[in-house]
Order: C-alpha cells, then sequence, then structure tokens
C-alpha cells in the first residue's frame, strides 16, 4: 500500500489546519489524508508554569508520535491490531476519531498523514523522517512561509488565540526547512507563500507522490554506528558548555544579590538555594529533559547563546518551584 507522512512546519495562524482540512474534501482524489492535529489531540497545558506541566506536554507529544507509528505499521501490515496508545495528556476523544478515520480507509488509496504542528526545530521533523525510515514510507514537508504579521492577524480571529509573546518566540525558534545543506533528509520539501489552498494543493501533491516514489531507508548497522558515535560527541559538548553557563548564571546571580542585600544570613541562605537549582539543571539536562540537538547551528557546532538563553530560562523556573 502507497503510504506516506508529510509534515506540516509553521506558525500558528499560518494556514497549516486550513489545508489539511482542505485536502481531506478534495473531489477526485485518488489520496486519502489521514489529519493528526497536534491542537486537538494535545490537552491544553500552560507548559511555561512547571516543570511537571512541562514533562506532562513533552510525554503527550512522545505519545501523539508513537500513535503515528502505530498507524504506519498497521498500514503496512493489516493483520496488526491498531490500538491507540492512550496518555493523560491527550484527548480521548480525538485519538479515537482519528483511529477510527484509519480503520475506514480504502486500500485503493493513497493515504497521506498529515501532521499539523508548528514543528519549529528541525529535531522534531527529524523524529518523523526517522520513523519513516524505518518503515519505509514517504516523507515531505511544507513549510509555511507566511509573514509573522499575517499570522498574528490571523491568530486574532481564532477562537483561542495564543499569546502574541509566543507567536513571536515560535517564529525566532523557527529551523527553516532546506535551510541547511547538510541534512539531506530535508529532500521533499514545499514552500507555501500563499493561502491560495488551489495552488497549494497541486504543488503538495506533486511532492507527495515523489516521496513515495522514494522512501528514505533506514540506515545499516555500521552508519547507525557511527552516527550513534557523532549524536555522543555532540552531547558530551553540550554539557560541557551547558554547565559553563550554569556556572556563570549563578555566578551573576550572587553578583545581583550582593547589590541589594548587606545581610551576610540572607546570602548564605540564596546561595544554598543556587546550589540546589544548579544541581536539579544539571539533572534535567543528563536525563534528556532537553533535546540537545536543537543547539545544533547548520553548520554542526553548538549555538552557545541559544544554549545560554534555554538554561536561563530552566533555572528560572527551577527557582519558582523551589521558593
Amino acid at each position: 500500500m502507497d503510504c506516506s507522512v508529510c509534515v506540516f512546519c509553521g506558525l500558528p495562524g499560518a494556514g497549516k489546519t486550513t489545508l489539511a482540512n482542505h485536502l481531506k474534501h478534495l473531489q477526485g482524489s485518488t489520496h486519502k489524508f489521514i489529519h493528526v492535529c497536534y491542537d486537538s489531540l494535545l490537552l491544553k497545558v500552560d507548559h511555561a508554569k512547571s516543570l511537571d506541566s512541562i514533562s506532562a506536554w513533552k510525554a503527550a507529544r512522545s505519545s501523539i508520535a508513537n500513535n503515528v507509528s502505530s498507524i504506519l505499521e498497521f498500514l503496512g501490515n493489516e493483520s496488526k491490531v491498531l490500538c491507540p496508545i492512550f496518555d493523560k495528556g491527550v484527548s480521548q476523544s480525538a485519538l479515537e476519531f482519528l483511529f477510527q478515520d484509519i480503520k475506514t480507509f480504502d486500500p485503493t488509496m493513497k493515504i497521506v498523514l498529515l501532521i499539523d504542528d508548528n514543528m519549529q526545530y528541525r529535531g522534531m521533523r527529524n523524529e518523523y523522517y526517522r520513523m519513516c525510515a524505518k518503515l519505509e514510507v514517504g516523507f515531505s514537508i511544507v513549510y509555511f512561509d507566511i509573514p509573522l504579521q499575517v499570522c498574528l492577524r490571523n491568530n486574532k480571529k481564532r477562537k483561542n488565540p495564543i499569546q502574541e509573546a509566543i507567536l513571536e518566540k515560535i517564529s525566532n525558534q523557527m529551523e527553516i526547512p532546506g535551510s541547511n545543506s547538510k541534512c539531506k533528509w530535508e529532500k521533499f520539501v514545499v514552500k507555501l507563500e500563499s493561502s491560495n489552498l488551489e495552488a497549494s494543493s497541486g504543488q503538495l501533491l506533486r511532492i507527495i507522490d515523489e516521496s513515495m516514489e522514494h522512501p528514505p531507508s533506514f540506515p545499516g548497522p555500521a552508519i547507525q554506528e557511527e552516527i550513534e558515535k557523532v549524536r555522543q560527541i555532540n552531547r558530551k559538548n553540550f554539557l560541557h558548555q551547558a554547565d559553563i553557563c550554569i556556572r556563570r548564571l549563578v555566578s551573576m546571580k550572587i553578583q545581583d544579590f550582593k547589590k541589594s542585600t548587606s545581610s551576610d544570613t540572607t546570602l548564605s541562605q540564596f546561595s544554598k538555594k543556587l546550589i540546589n537549582v544548579k544541581k536539579q539543571t544539571l539533572f534535567l539536562l543528563k536525563i534528556g529533559y532537553v533535546d540537545d540537538e536543537i543547539f545544533l547551528k547548520t553548520d554542526g557546532n553548538l549555538d552557545f547563546d541559544k544554549i545560554e538563553n534555554s538554561i536561563h530560562d530552566l533555572m528560572n523556573l527551577i527557582f519558582q518551584e523551589i521558593q
């Protein structure tokens, strides 16, 4: 059976869900589109307020990816049992609706799973690429290159608009698909610069069919071993740079605190709290709480400014939790 995964990448308000709904109702299409909408599947979590809620949000996203993998395995082998994997952060009703849609597919049609999310980090998209390579199904990306100001206007019209500051932050985080010549896996990419649904549909169908004809393949054991070696080196370098950043940030906080108080007792208590924050931050980084691959620049080196900003936010969050 012809099967493909198409990852949508773009800002909130760029038109990703609008295009997905349009594709689902195309008349006379030889493709059946399955809409995997993160906004519908993810339960509302204020992941900016606590470490527990961030962990729940990440677990829910992982659960969605696992469900997509189960769907792909089922489409490749119908003797497999198709059962949703529930997680407390995922909407049970939305997941059941998605799986019901899968069970009613026409085997003569080309099945396309539309992954509808911001997908601003290359690592997020690569998770689906590796999934497709393992199962040997087509993989493509649609990048919605819509100006930030347009997305901000569209966001205001949504039923549940997100905060403008968050939308702007996602815009700054966006790692544009196909912009890194070293990422050969981002091969089948469609760049959409307008909301013309008819033109977008034709362009997209062509690239999806091409990706089905040339699905990625999983590297052999020797190549996998080399990839893992490079990954371990990058991780070691990341943790080393993270430790330097943490030490510098702790020192800066102590200096700032000294300027605001003259009490040695208060300073001692503050220093002990910072040591605790430092330990918790390093622990979270070592267990993979933050994906170190998102800090790689296009030349393969680490982005030190991005590391420091991310660690600064994490330390502040931990500091608030132990107040």
